[in-house]
């Protein structure tokens, strides 16, 4: 079965945080408890429900799940990603557990320079520690202008508020299958070597989160990326980019991120 056409069943999964959060909205699952990692489910429940339970994660992520014992992530053509799914007895309390990778890295050794990146793409942030003060209409105002210059520019709007993402709201759809910022945020956060691990796929569905903004002048395309994909994330804190900026050696990851955003999509805006 294709991969894709699998994952039609549900919502996108993107990395674990996206399973974790799916399984703890269940309600009288026919397991015990659960323990989700970077690349593997453990399940603690009887013998006897280890059938129940691999039919209700089949219900879940798709009808391959019984058959292989993984669950299918979001890929590229060239690189299939699973979450694999282990069993354990419920008394077993003993055995080693898998945990999540941590969040906060050490903080020593944080370098304070930072290589010169040649920006291909204006970028301009909309920054206030206050809210209410006109940061989602000053982005929607220049975004409109932007978009109507006769060169038809190449833009990329992140709404990168974690605490009232208000783009997101005025822009949200039914679908929960585009990436967000948060998406693209824990899949850098769980790679060790992020430009080769995680940026392959993010680049591949940045170019699926097309938007039409319609002005005087017709039509316009842009590409969005929202905060989250889900309200539920907003009660599961999600890897912000203050987590992933506190990691050792990475202080400037965002920049870094950008940086190749712009580089390999080509556009000529950035707006966050």
């Amino acid at each position: 079965m294709d991969r894709r056409a699998n994952l039609k069943m549900t919502e996108a999964l993107y990395t674990w945080r996206d399973i974790d959060r799916k399984l703890r909205s269940l309600k009288d699952p026919p397991w015990s408890r659960f323990e989700t990692s970077i690349d593997t489910l453990v399940i603690e429940c009887s013998k006897d429900h280890v059938s129940g339970s691999l039919h209700r994660l089949s219900e879940l992520f798709g009808s391959t799940v019984k058959e292989t014992r993984t669950i299918p992530l979001r890929s590229t053509t060239s690189n299939d990603r699973v979450i694999q799914i282990l069993f354990e007895a419920d008394d077993n309390r003993s055995a080693s557990k898998i945990s999540p990778r941590p969040l906060w890295a050490s903080s020593e050794s944080i370098s304070n320079s930072t290589e010169s990146l040649h920006f291909t793409a204006s970028v301009c942030a909309f920054f206030s520690y206050k809210g209410g003060v006109g940061r989602t209409s000053l982005l929607s105002a220049v975004l409109g202008e932007m978009a109507r210059r006769p060169n038809l520019p190449r833009i990329l709007v992140i709404d990168g508020d974690f605490e009232a993402p208000g783009l997101t709201w005025m822009l949200r759809h039914s679908s929960t299958d585009k990436i967000s910022f948060s998406d693209i945020l824990s899949l850098i956060h769980d790679s060790e070597d992020w430009k080769s691990d995680a940026m392959p796929l993010i680049i591949e569905e940045i170019e699926r989160c097309e938007e039409i903004l319609e002005t005087v002048d017709g039509p316009r395309k842009f590409w969005f990326l929202p905060t989250i994909r889900s309200p539920q994330e907003l009660f599961m804190p999600p890897v912000t980019p203050e987590v992933l900026v506190n990691a050792r050696n990475r202080s400037w990851i965002i920049g870094d991120l950008l940086w190749h955003l712009s580089l390999t999509l080509n556009f000529d805006a950035i707006l966050i």
